[in-house]
């Protein structure tokens, strides 16, 4: 990851999609940071209620919901209530992308790529292509990549559809905060383990302090400071996880110049201890 550039492959070369499976039983912790990529994503809620703040607004995606999350838009899920469990369906233009001059490239991959226009932002069970759309849906999230010509053919039926009935939506030109907050998130992912204050963050975007706490609260609905303990909380839970470091130590290398307060915001953020966290996780 790259900051908070989702910089990763998803599937193969010849089929860029991966479908992520994200389940949450227990604690309430994010299922992702504040993020963004240059794939499309397609979220599919089978189970429960996730908070889903994308490009300054906050939904609800209840069970049954489909949203669709256009490349470059800044999102973040969060479950509310538990069990929660949904699809996300991450795949990169590339996959449906033709020739020069193809009536498909043409009309829907190249002004997507371009952000001229964007996808509707969700499809609801009470909307009128609702039956259709999650029909595909639907088989796209249990194909578990059986066949690759099958989802292809899923996903340019679910685009033919929004294409054909008017659903696509012209595309908003980015928030130039929006740009800002990516810039701080990225600095935020690179310097986590350091002493960070607010005023250098804002100075990052030639901001004063104060309108920067504004535009993180508006565009994300958290403080600039919330989603930097998110971030160091997300590189803690990786090293209980995958070593044996003390967590006095594990404190320190995650930016907490406090072992207290790091215990305190783990327990806040995870539900348990770290110490409990990494006896839960090695048990398992």
């Amino acid at each position: 990851m790259q900051g908070e550039l989702e910089n990763v492959n998803r599937g193969t070369p010849d089929f860029p999609f991966t479908n992520y499976i994200q389940i949450k039983e227990k604690d309430y912790y994010s299922f992702s940071n504040l993020h963004w990529h240059r794939e499309s994503e397609i979220l599919y809620m089978k189970k429960g209620t996730v908070e889903l703040s994308v490009g300054g607004d906050i939904f609800k995606m209840n069970q049954g919901d489909i949203y669709f999350i256009s490349p470059g838009e800044l999102h973040l899920l969060s479950p509310i209530t538990l069990p929660s469990a949904y699809n996300a369906l991450v795949f990169s233009n590339s996959l449906i992308t033709f020739p020069k001059g193809h009536f498909f490239e043409e009309e829907f991959t190249s002004p997507l790529e371009k952000g001229e226009i964007a996808f509707p932002r969700c499809i609801k069970p009470e909307n009128e292509y609702y039956k259709e759309v999650s029909s595909l849906v639907k088989e796209i999230c249990d194909n578990s990549g059986r066949s690759k010509f099958d989802t292809l053919l899923n996903l340019i039926k679910i685009f033919g559809i929004f294409k054909t009935n008017g659903l696509m939506e012209e595309r908003k030109s980015e928030n130039p905060k929006s740009s800002e907050i990516k810039k701080c998130l990225d600095f935020m992912e690179e310097h986590y383990g350091e002493k960070i204050t607010l005023s250098e963050i804002a100075d990052i975007v030639h901001l004063t302090p104060n309108y920067l706490c504004f535009c993180f609260k508006t565009h994300t609905g958290s403080s600039p400071f919330t989603v930097l303990n998110n971030i160091r909380i997300r590189k803690a839970v990786a090293y209980l996880e995958n070593t044996d470091e003390k967590i006095l130590k594990i404190s320190s290398l995650c930016g907490f110049e406090s072992i207290s307060f790091f215990i305190k915001k783990f327990k806040e953020i995870m539900g348990v201890s770290p110490s409990e966290y990494r006896k839960q996780r090695r048990s398992c």
